[in-house]
């Protein structure tokens, strides 16, 4: 993915809060730049299921409706998704942020997925079905 200097100064204000060396920079946003190529393994043994691959899909019909594809917003999705679903934040983040990630830890994730933009978030949930099966 090539990024413009606008993108980069994004990256570097979403992960430097997690970061104490300048390398750290490039390690903690590998995932911003270019699509994960393997997937926390720990993280998908705990957490990826058939339940996983189901909110995911039922989101992401969602994300897809969406006119304004921001932090703001996408956390208004997500939150309205589990109000209506009955069901906790821990039920469903960390499936999503596994597909959007590859891993378990990071920044905001309705800050991820609005710098990613809203055609890279669906990419991304598609392909960890696609790769990670339906659990």
């Amino acid at each position: 993915m090539k990024k413009n200097e606008d993108y980069i100064l994004k990256v570097i204000g979403l992960v430097k809060e997690r970061c104490v060396f300048f390398e750290d920079i490039i390690q903690e946003s590998t995932y911003l730049f270019s699509r994960p190529d393997h997937y926390d393994e720990s993280a998908v043994e705990k957490k990826w299921n058939k339940e996983t691959v189901s909110h995911l899909l039922s989101l992401k019909s969602k994300f897809i409706l969406s006119k304004d594809f921001t932090k703001v917003n996408i956390e208004k999705i997500f939150t309205e998704y589990l109000t209506l679903s009955q069901i906790g934040f821990g039920k469903v983040m960390p499936g999503l942020r596994i597909s959007i990630t590859g891993k378990m830890q990071g920044p905001s994730m309705f800050s991820i997925m609005e710098l990613l933009g809203l055609n890279e978030v669906i990419y991304r949930m598609d392909q960890s079905i696609e790769r990670l099966g339906n659990g």
